[in-house]
């Protein structure tokens, strides 16, 4: 009964944090309040939270940002609400099982889902004239992200044990709804990625199935590959072939203005280099370069922008020492979910790979995990988390994880 309570909380919360995207930050906050109050009443998981350094790196740095930022104020409110997400998403796995945060956070996708389908919006798509959904976040990315996470949990589900019938059944369904929602979205990069993503986390499960010694050995083979393959590819991953691979799907990145963002985020960069400007204190009504991008971009609202590529906005809020704090914390998630996939499987395992690869997938496109209420600034610290956790059970080191 208390597991079940437990998890429908989960649920709750996640729900909040995945919706508020799109309907406000009053939902997002519910969030962290279901998480908090139960912080405060088993505090054994609230210090659990403090257990590993590596996901409270980055929102530190934000932090003490605001020393230098230009606006110091929205640079420390920023960074706190970044600390709440981190703090929140690294306890959970203290809390879930394997299975638990699974089938929560399957359960919220598909709520959610079903929210945007239902009362969500469209825009035109201006390469083939088109309509694209958008949910109710105001962009047919998003919405394209949301589908590509629930085609995620739902492939988990489905191999994952000791899952109930229904929610085998339900899952298959959400694998039709979430492919029904890629097309809807028009979103190029995120089918590629979600088809890529569900392809990497059947190798995973099959991989689990496999005897130790062999699992083990195509394991640490595949983790060496990436550790080759991964720096290349972001040392070639220079303008021209982003354009190139762009232009191979129909598309122009000038067709968002992105060519012109990329261009003004080095300049800016070359300004303030190393420190940034603050923490998510660029893109602020007021301040002379957003005021001007914005009306180049001919958006009224003076909102809602970014600079479509997490290495210039980083950069840009951070400075170099901040993106290097984050692209280690993403490359150590990566490898970390790997291991822990391939030395001690469990339902999470191929679904922790498949979701921070997504994310790597997209770093020249979007900004999915910088910001506190993002899916990936939520979901990285989590599968940290779980995977470091797993990484300590499997070494024998002590550790208050949930049995998977």
């Amino acid at each position: 009964m208390a597991t079940m309570v437990v998890m429908a909380t989960a649920t709750v919360g996640f729900i909040g944090f995945i919706i508020g995207n799109g309907l406000g930050l009053v939902w997002s906050v519910q969030f962290w309040l279901v998480w908090l109050a139960y912080a405060a009443v088993r505090r054994v998981y609230a210090k659990a939270a403090f257990g590993s350094l590596l996901p409270w790196l980055f929102p530190a740095w934000a932090l003490l940002s605001m020393i230098w930022s230009r606006e110091p104020v929205t640079s420390g409110r920023n960074a706190i609400e970044l600390m709440l997400t981190t703090g929140v998403a690294v306890m959970i796995p203290f809390v879930l099982t394997a299975r638990g945060i699974l089938i929560s956070f399957f359960l919220a996708l598909l709520v959610s889902f079903v929210v945007g389908l239902a009362f969500g919006h469209t825009e035109i798509v201006y390469v083939g004239n088109v309509e694209a959904s958008q949910g109710i976040f105001g962009s047919k990315n998003s919405f394209a992200m949301l589908a590509s996470m629930l085609s995620f949990s739902a492939m988990a589900l489905l191999f994952a044990r000791g899952v109930p019938r229904w929610l085998r059944a339900a899952a298959i369904v959400a694998l039709a709804v979430a492919a029904y929602g890629l097309l809807q979205a028009h979103s190029v990069g995120a089918t590629v990625g979600a088809a890529a993503g569900c392809g990497i986390l059947l190798l995973v499960r099959l991989l689990q199935a496999l005897p130790g010694p062999a699992r083990g050995a195509i394991g640490m083979g595949g983790l060496a590959a990436f550790g080759i393959v991964f720096p290349l590819l972001l040392i070639f991953s220079d303008q021209h072939l982003l354009d190139s691979a762009l232009a191979m799907v129909g598309k122009s990145p000038t067709l968002t203005g992105r060519t012109y963002l990329w261009a003004r985020a080095q300049e800016t960069i070359d300004q303030h280099g190393w420190l940034g400007v603050g923490y998510q204190a660029y893109w602020r009504q007021g301040q002379i370069d957003a005021e001007g991008l914005w009306r180049y971009l001919m958006i009224s609202s003076r909102s809602g922008v970014t600079m479509h590529n997490l290495y210039y906005q980083t950069m840009i809020e951070t400075g170099a020492i901040g993106t290097l704090i984050l692209g280690g914390s993403l490359i150590a998630t990566i490898l970390a979910s790997t291991f822990s996939a391939v030395v001690r499987p469990d339902p999470m395992g191929p679904f922790g790979v498949a979701v921070s690869l997504f994310f790597a997938s997209r770093i020249f496109l979007e900004t999915e995990f910088l910001a506190p209420f993002l899916m990936g600034t939520m979901m990285l610290p989590l599968i940290w988390s779980h995977s470091w956790s797993n990484i300590k059970a499997w070494s024998g080191m002590v550790t208050v994880h949930p049995p998977t």
